[in-house]
C-alpha cells in the first residue's frame, strides 16, 4: 500500500486527540488522490489506542475533498463511537497510523472494538 502520512498535534495536553492524514496514493499529485483519510486518536504508552477517521473517496477529477469537514467528522466520530484496540508494537504515531489504516482494511470502517 502506498500511502502519505501527516500528523498535526490538536493540543499540548496529554490526552488531547492527535489528527493525522493519509493520503491514497502517495505519489498521486495533491488533489489527485484516490483517498484522502482523517484519523483523530488518542493512545497511550500501554498500547491503548481509540480512533475516529473519515474517508473521503474520489469518484472522478471533479471531486474535491474539504479538510475542514473530514477532520470535523472524524473528531465526532471519535468522541461519540470511537473504535478501540490494544497493540504492544506502538513506538511512534507512525506505528499507531499504519496500525489504524491496517485495522480499517483487515475489519473494515464500521467496527466498534477491533480485535488485534
Amino acid at each position: 500500500m502506498n500511502t502519505t502520512q501527516t500528523s498535526i498535534q490538536l493540543q499540548t495536553k496529554k490526552n488531547m486527540p492527535q489528527l493525522s492524514y493519509v493520503r491514497e496514493p502517495s505519489n498521486a499529485p495533491s488533489g489527485r488522490e484516490k483517498r484522502f483519510i482523517a484519523i483523530a486518536m488518542s493512545y497511550d504508552e500501554t498500547g491503548n489506542v481509540k480512533y475516529g477517521a473519515s474517508i473521503f473517496k474520489r469518484n472522478d477529477n471533479k471531486d474535491t475533498v474539504i479538510k475542514k469537514k473530514l477532520r470535523e467528522t472524524a473528531l465526532q466520530r471519535l468522541a461519540s463511537r470511537p473504535v478501540e484496540f490494544t497493540s504492544k508494537d506502538l513506538k511512534t504515531q507512525k506505528d499507531v497510523v499504519a496500525q489504524i489504516r491496517k485495522t480499517m482494511y483487515t475489519k473494515g470502517v464500521c467496527c466498534k472494538k477491533a480485535q488485534m
